[in-house]
């Protein structure tokens, strides 16, 4: 860490360096002198150029080195290009990483089969965690028999629909959804099919309703719920549908984040006193689809 002109010392003696001094000094005269008139000298002297080489140690830059009695003139070594940060290089890697990820999920139609694992899911996100607990029968109990209605009924095929994402490596089911024909009320559907016939009579029009997005805990922020959701409007877009509904927490912010993001805008909001009274206040969200 020393500076060159401490390293230089003990190659450079005092009487030398005060007679090379001398000598450059009548170099410049001798340059200005041509200079002014006229004639062009470019070229440094033997005496300049052998005292730049001798007062330059190896590493302190200058470009020359000294081989024997001889001056080489060497070329400055090159520089490494310092990397220049384009704003792409980062969200390219993240969204490669994320390709690799999607691609070990595969999105299918839910079967009976699936059943135990919707369960299970439902209750590692939403249940008490308490297999004992009488409340957390209750909701496995409803999940079991609201989604084997749904899966096994003999339903309208263009009446509701369930997608799960499960992960090929495991074959483990990391992701439910449902999208469903239900009343443009703003209401949520309800815990158990309720037949089409039932549901025309309604004196509002039937929407595509995206409800029950589930994604597993360690399975979270990868991708796979804003790829469900666009599995649920690709199904309405396939039953001649242009726009569909959902419901969001407004104690959750990153869903309502998600379906912003892909373009769902506010229809209306429960108040904050609907906390009070229902355990949850709403916002009810629609999106026109292209």
């Amino acid at each position: 860490g020393a500076p060159c002109s401490a390293l230089l010392e003990p190659c450079v003696s005092p009487n030398w360096g005060h007679h090379a001094a001398g000598a450059m000094a009548m170099w410049r005269r001798v340059t200005l002198l041509a200079a002014m008139a006229g004639v062009l000298v470019s070229s440094p002297s033997p005496t300049e150029a052998f005292l730049q080489q001798a007062t330059t140690p190896l590493g302190c830059g200058g470009g020359h080195q000294r081989r024997g009695p001889s001056l080489i003139r060497t070329r400055e070594p090159r520089r490494a290009r310092e990397p220049r940060w384009t704003g792409r290089s980062s969200s390219y890697g993240l969204a490669a990483r994320r390709s690799v990820v999607l691609s070990m999920v595969k999105l299918r139609r839910a079967t009976a089969e699936d059943v135990p694992g919707i369960v299970a899911l439902a209750a590692s996100t939403f249940g008490a965690g308490d297999p004992e607990n009488i409340e957390d029968k209750l909701f496995r109990w409803s999940v079991d028999k609201g989604f084997s209605a749904r899966i096994s009924g003999d339903w309208d095929d263009r009446d509701h629909c369930v997608f799960v994402a499960t992960n090929d490596s495991e074959n483990e089911l990391v992701g439910l959804i449902e999208v469903s024909m239900q009343p443009q009320s703003g209401q949520t559907a309800p815990p158990f099919p309720v037949p089409a016939f039932l549901k025309r009579l309604s004196i509002r029009p039937l929407f595509p309703y995206i409800s029950n997005l589930v994604i597993a805990d360690k399975e979270r922020r990868k991708g796979y719920a804003k790829r469900l959701v666009r599995a649920c409007e690709q199904q309405a877009r396939g039953w001649g549908y242009d726009r569909c509904y959902l419901h969001v927490d407004l104690d959750y912010p990153p869903a309502a984040a998600l379906y912003e993001g892909m373009g769902y805008g506010v229809v209306r909001e429960d108040p904050s006193w609907m906390k009070t009274v229902n355990g949850v206040a709403l916002r009810y969200m629609s999106k026109a689809l292209k």
